[in-house]
């Protein structure tokens, strides 16, 4: 039996050694009872995973060069029952799980039985402070031997506001250009799945460097002007040097994105931030965004960030509280 336990735990240890590599951070180690050397190791590699973890969001902060796409958010809204009634999409990706399977269950169904406690208290001052706001670590179930730990900021807003009690469950951290790409191919395939159907693969064209930096070109130009309309393929081709065809090949192929979901992305995520830091009206956040219809954009962002801008900037505006 001895012998059975340290085989598990050192395979967990190389599962993790891997995750490391690959620079996925989120995970950490299921703990046992034993008190040896063996798991004094253990207890090291989930400390040093976390202090990576908290590492590289510190020197992430500090670089602002780059798309918010390189961003992680996971969110969960829940009722006043602590049911789920909306996830995002990150949720999704993250935990490898379908919408169907978990909407309208208990949050404390996908957390790992270590995390129980924790919930527990958190629900508790939630049923005594209508205003609740705080944070905690949640370990998430898993059928591997390695746990997924996400940090999350945890908001209610009172029925008083919306008629009946919401709880946002929010966890917002940096990831890697390839972590992103690889979670943007793994939600594809969870859809398809879903969908219960597999697209026929498209061949890969080998992207040359003038074709690199043609989307580069691209993408920062679409960076740069988001709070104006987005110009047509063809006027986008022909101002950087090349076809539509071949600029929706090359852009989609390099960032997993076509060019008008990247922008629309990238206009509500500006709105965001503007919600977030200021009191300027939602019709003027909508224009400084690029959107010139208010429904439009109030659709694009609830999409996104699974809530309408008016709750966004409730939950998360301090100026306003």
């Amino acid at each position: 039996m001895k012998r059975t336990i340290d085989n598990e735990r050192l395979a967990s240890i190389k599962e993790l050694l891997l995750a490391i590599a690959e620079g996925d951070l989120n995970y950490q180690i299921q703990r046992t009872n034993e008190e040896d050397e063996l798991e004094t190791l253990v207890v090291s590699l989930n400390w040093l995973t976390q202090d990576l973890k908290e590492a590289f969001h510190f020197f992430s902060s500090i670089n602002t060069r780059g798309s918010l796409d390189e961003y992680l958010h996971i969110g969960f809204v829940l009722n006043e029952e602590f049911k789920i009634i909306s996830i995002n999409k990150g949720a999704l990706i993250e935990l490898g799980i379908s919408k169907k399977n978990v909407m309208g269950k208990s949050f404390s169904s996908l957390l790992d039985k270590n995390s129980h406690k924790d919930w527990e208290k958190i629900a508790k001052a939630i049923n005594e402070q209508p205003d609740f706001e705080g944070n905690q670590k949640f370990l998430f179930t898993s059928n591997t031997r390695l746990k997924k730990m996400f940090h999350f900021d945890i908001k209610t807003i009172p029925a008083s506001i919306t008629g009946h009690q919401i709880i946002m469950i929010d966890c917002i951290q940096p990831i890697s250009k390839r972590n992103f790409i690889r979670s943007k191919i793994k939600l594809r395939r969870i859809q398809e799945l879903t969908d219960g159907k597999l697209p026929k693969a498209k061949p890969k064209v080998l992207l040359s460097h003038k074709d690199v930096k043609m989307v580069q070109d691209v993408r920062d130009f679409i960076l740069q002007n988001l709070d104006k309309p987005l110009p047509s393929i063809q006027e986008l081709a022909r101002t950087h040097g090349t076809n539509d065809f071949k600029l929706k090949q090359a852009f989609s192929q390099f960032y997993n994105n076509s060019i008008f979901r990247f922008y629309t992305e990238e206009r509500v995520k500006k709105a965001a931030i503007y919600l977030k830091h200021t009191r300027i009206t939602i019709e003027e956040v909508a224009k400084l965004s690029g959107f010139n219809n208010p429904t439009h954009f109030s659709t694009a962002f609830k999409k996104h960030f699974s809530v309408n801008p008016t709750l966004y900037r409730k939950l998360y505006n301090s100026k306003l509280k």
